[in-house]
């Protein structure tokens, strides 16, 4: 393949051609002739990128503004209105959105995604196996991981459900644990909690932490500390 007329990223305004052959770049100079049969793309001044990586996404809530309102427009106003309107979110309806917001990430660069996904007692692994599903219908486009956003609180009998929740979605293929401590009405405990079923499943956490403007509410150094004090890697 050969794309022509495209700028990189550390020469500036200057353009030249690209030779791609096989899985490498064989040849960068100001002008390239084209070979017998080989595929020619031109890019017209277009910046030629590495792919691109989002590392956080939402895909079972992608496209839900279009129909599911949220008037207070702060984070605990769209966690009420996905709760009130959580009938309506069926798994069907969840492949649907999240594949279309796959491809358009994908046509516009991206070839690998990280997505959150809700899994509560409300919804079960609905929201897993609709992502699940379209990881499988994508899987030759995109690389995507799933981290399984555990509901709160993560203590007492409640938490007990949710973190059996979370050993459920990563039994059926979710990559990783997630969940928002700081919105826990234990922050420690929720923490305590997160890391150890990590651990004992042996997966990844990535989590959302102080998403907030109390200083006086820090979660995330007591997590730190924990992180290191355990030897989470």
């Amino acid at each position: 393949m050969l794309i022509k007329d495209c700028r990189l990223a550390d020469k500036g305004n200057k353009r030249f051609d690209v030779r791609i052959s096989g899985e490498r770049v064989s040849a960068i100079a100001e002008r390239i002739i084209s070979e017998h049969s080989e595929q020619v793309i031109q890019a017209n001044g277009a910046l030629l990128t590495s792919s691109l990586t989002e590392p956080h996404a939402h895909l079972d809530k992608a496209f839900l503004a279009e129909r599911i309102l949220n008037p207070a427009g702060d984070l605990m106003g769209a966690i009420r209105a996905m709760d009130s309107s959580r009938e309506l979110i069926t798994v069907a309806d969840t492949i649907e959105r999240a594949e279309r917001a796959v491809r358009l990430m994908v046509r516009h660069g991206v070839t690998a995604i990280r997505t959150h996904v809700d899994v509560k007692v409300e919804n079960g692994m609905d929201s897993i196996e609709a992502l699940l599903e379209v990881r499988a219908r994508t899987s030759d486009i995109v690389e995507i991981q799933i981290c399984a956003m555990l509901d709160w609180p993560l203590s007492g009998d409640t938490g007990k459900q949710h973190l059996e929740l979370g050993r459920n979605a990563i039994r059926l293929g979710a990559d990783l644990i997630g969940g928002c401590p700081h919105l826990d009405e234990n922050t420690v405990a929720a923490n305590i909690a997160l890391i150890e079923l990590a651990g004992e499943l042996g997966c990844g956490l990535d989590l959302h932490t102080d998403e907030h403007t109390d200083a006086t509410r820090v979660s995330l150094e007591d997590l730190a500390q924990r992180i290191i004090a355990t030897g989470f890697e």
